[in-house]
């Protein structure tokens, strides 16, 4: 068996995939209508007309009424409506100039019209914390503030079933003619047992500093010659992080099993009800919900809006129950070890004792999250009407500043029909530009397939989801429609870890037509965002349509020598040369002496074998299609979960490489079961000689410190000390790229020899785990 070993200082499986990144073919997102054919909350992540991802600034103290057009909801005939001129009653084809952000525009009621008639309602699209109603009249000559009217404001909640009739609270009223151009009342919920005359009045008081409103009513008292309202506006606490969970990805699941948007679609006439229960019984009994916002904010405000759902003291469904108390916690993500997510708790309210509340606001300082969790405490307490449960109609969340991470996915990119031939591809690298200031990222994952699968969604005429058996029972006449969509097939990765940089090899199975990025775009600054401009995957055409590897054994001990079997399963279709390259990724050096390549039990020529610290390079000398070989070599472990990938290539085409793609999902992983029971970090620790005589006679000058590094790749840092503990040298220069091998040859950090003595050696390793040490002493004798 004729070959050539080659060693020392080769470029080595970085250089080799640096090429094949170049050499592929590039297909690059970077238009708008490139990214908007992907899933991302539009609320929060917007594209300008160059192609770029920008973060949207979560607001504080808004005009509410600016943004109420892009706000839906339903009315009582089930007819959807957006925000804005509501109803009129005189001059209704100016009425939108009352809401549309233009102080040179107005409406003006009809003065042929009678007195009742001059009256305009507004939508605010969705229920807001208002804080203050500014009503701007036009600033135009000829045309004059109304001197005489009254405000009102309502949070939309029916007094009748079935039709849009609601209660509305006077918020101002004239007392003199008005003259003034820019008006504005504050706004705030005061309400107590005081002076009401409601049979529930003795037992409930609710007061905050803002107004829960959705439509404001103006009524003039009297005519005014030539008047004019320009705008409408409701300042309010800000951007309800509520709204919009569904359309992020975000989601709500109860304890009880039962969940709606009820707490967060924007309305007070809906409702979820807590059951009441004692400390010891919450949990299984299900009072509770978890909440997923569908991205990272930065909050530091609740609102939390329970029962009555009535206004003006009349009060929905005959009766009040109040929430005897709660508890509300906060989390970024993170997970506990048995895998729960892990909140800090924010909020305990105990509302046992009348006079109840059922309105509430929590403040908080700043914080990263992503996750609420509200459960009952308190135990089961008295309730005015019912004893076992009690209702939350809306919570609001709110904070200031960029997102802190959102997520957003591809659609399905299909590489095949990119290429012009729906075959599958040889995807090599991603890459990526954007604008990343310091405290913020961009994390990267794809995955990727060869099969699609069609999903038929159903829809009745209102167009809510419902089952194929229910559309089906459904006369012809009253169906919804049917909507087609697509799916990832059995096939199909899972995400891959994130990519680390721009140009970094394909992570997912890469022999594929298909496939999907996943990207989360994080801020640890609220008032810094970054920004995505492109992405791009790099692929080519393969030189074989499958090859899979799988690695024997798969089970090892920690940095020992073992003989590892690579085994190669190649298919070729028609045309097909095959590959005569193999380069695997090795966790540690190997002996290029002791490789060699089977097939069928017998033994295969190469033309060379390179090794490198981190990779094995073999030159085959003939072409592998319909078959397959055996790679033979040995090298050691040192962490848990070691993958050897491998990529397969052709001579003639020098800069390219294929990925192989696992034949089973982790079969060419590696795993270290001493190291997953251990928090050892450093192994085979030697120091040799343990005395040294650095004298320059050439025998015992210098000390040689040789160790191994387990479970992490992060450098260790080798600090010799006198015993008094001052600072000798403090990081020790390793002698060797693959090897942890250090020298000390008697000297300081300045070069000069130390006094005779007693030195310790430490040796410190770094890991997300923590951090590990070890000592040994060195004697230096003259």
């Amino acid at each position: 068996m004729k070959r050539i070993i080659i060693g020392g200082l080769w470029g080595g499986l970085s250089v080799l995939l640096l090429a094949m990144a170049i050499e592929a073919r590039t297909y690059t997102i970077r238009t708008k209508a490139q990214w908007e054919t992907w899933a991302y909350p539009r609320e929060i992540l917007q594209v300008n007309e160059r192609g770029e991802l920008h973060l949207v600034y979560m607001r504080k103290h808004i005009d509410a009424m600016a943004n109420a057009h892009t706000f839906s909801h339903q009315d009582a005939q089930k007819i959807v409506r957006y925000g804005g001129a509501f109803e009129v009653g005189s001059n209704p084809k100016d009425a939108p100039k009352a809401v549309d952000g233009d102080p040179n525009t107005w409406w003006a009621p009809d003065p042929e019209d009678d007195l009742e008639n001059w009256w305009i309602t507004v939508d605010l699209g969705r229920l807001v914390a208002g804080t203050k109603l500014r009503l701007i009249f036009a600033d135009t000559l000829g045309v004059r503030p109304f001197e005489q009217f009254a405000a009102y404001a309502s949070p939309g909640v029916s007094t009748i079933p079935g039709e849009d009739v609601f209660d509305y609270m006077p918020v101002g009223r004239t007392t003199k003619p008005n003259q003034e151009r820019v008006v504005e009342y504050e706004l705030q919920y005061a309400r107590h047992a005081a002076g009401d005359t409601t049979q529930y009045g003795e037992y409930w008081e609710a007061t905050v500093d803002f107004l829960p409103i959705q439509y404001v009513m103006l009524v003039l008292d009297a005519k005014t010659a030539r008047a004019g309202l320009a705008e409408v506006q409701v300042e309010s606490v800000g951007d309800n992080l509520a709204l919009g969970t569904l359309d992020r990805g975000g989601s709500w699941l109860a304890g009880t099993g039962r969940a709606t948007d009820a707490l967060f679609d924007g309305e007070l006439k809906s409702f979820w009800q807590i059951l009441k229960r004692s400390e010891s019984v919450w949990k299984e009994e299900g009072a509770y919900f978890e909440w997923d916002l569908g991205a990272l904010f930065w909050l530091d405000q609740i609102h939390f809006f329970g029962s009555p759902l009535g206004w003006g003291g009349v009060v929905s469904r005959g009766q009040i129950t109040n929430v005897d108390g709660y508890i509300i916690g906060l989390s970024e993500g993170a997970r506990t070890p048995s895998g729960e997510i892990d909140y800090e708790q924010i909020v305990d309210v105990d509302n046992r004792e009348p006079p109840y509340e059922f309105f509430f606001k929590h403040t908080f300082p700043r914080r990263k999250a992503r996750y609420l969790f509200l459960r009952h405490a308190h135990g089961a307490g008295a309730a005015i009407w019912s004893e076992s449960r009690a209702d939350i109609t809306e919570m609001q969340i709110y904070g200031e500043g960029y997102p802190a991470g959102v997520t957003i996915e591809s659609d399905f990119i299909d590489l095949g029909e990119i290429a012009g031939d729906r075959k599958a591809k040889n995807i090599t690298a991603i890459g990526w530009t954007g604008d990343f200031p310091p405290g913020t990222k961009v994390e990267i994952r794809t995955k990727s397939g060869n099969a699609l699968e069609d999903v038929i969604h159903y829809y009745d005429q209102g167009g809510k989801e419902i089952s194929k058996q229910k559309w089906e029972r459904t006369p012809a006449s009253r169906r919804g429609p049917r909507e087609v969509t697509l799916r990832a097939g059995s096939d199909w990765s899972g995400y891959s870890e994130p990519y680390q940089w721009s140009g970094e090899r394909f992570l997912s199975p890469s022999l594929k037509r298909y496939m999907q990025f996943k990207v989360r775009i994080l801020s640890d600054d609220p008032e810094i965002a970054p920004s995505l401009h492109s992405l791009s995957v790099m692929f080519d055409t393969p030189v074989l349509k499958s090859v899979v590897g799988e690695v024997f054994p798969r089970f090892v001990e920690a940095d020992r020598d073992t003989l590892f079997r690579y085994r190669l399963h190649a298919a070729a279709d028609p045309g097909e040369l095959g590959f005569d390259r193999v380069l695997i990724r090795v966790p540690s050096a190997v002996d290029p002496e002791r490789v060699e390549v089977f097939s069928a039990g017998e033994a295969l020529s190469f033309r060379s074998v390179r090794a490198q610290n981190d990779s094995l390079l073999i030159h085959l000398s003939s072409y592998v299609r319909d078959k397959v070989i055996e790679i033979v070599f040995s090298g050691r472990v040192l962490e848990n979960t070691t993958r050897f990938d491998a990529f397969v290539g052709d001579s003639r085409r020098a800069d390219f490489w294929q990925s192989v793609d696992p034949r089973d999902r982790e079969f060419t992983t590696v795993y270290v079961p001493s190291l997953a029971e251990s928090s050892a970090l450093i192994g085979n620790l030697v120091i040799a000689p343990g005395g040294i005589t650095p004298n320059g006679d050439g025998v015992n000058d210098q000390a040689t410190i040789r160790f191994s590094v387990l479970k992490v790749e992060r450098a260790p840092v080798v600090t010799i000390y006198s015993l008094h503990g001052e600072t000798v040298v403090e990081a020790l220069a390793p002698q060797s790229e693959s090897e942890h091998v250090y020298h000390w040859d008697g000297r300081d950090a300045a070069g000069k020899l130390v006094p005779p003595g007693m030195y310790l050696c430490r040796i410190r390793v770094d890991a997300d785990s923590g951090n590990r040490t070890a000592h040994r002493t060195i004697a230096v004798v003259y």
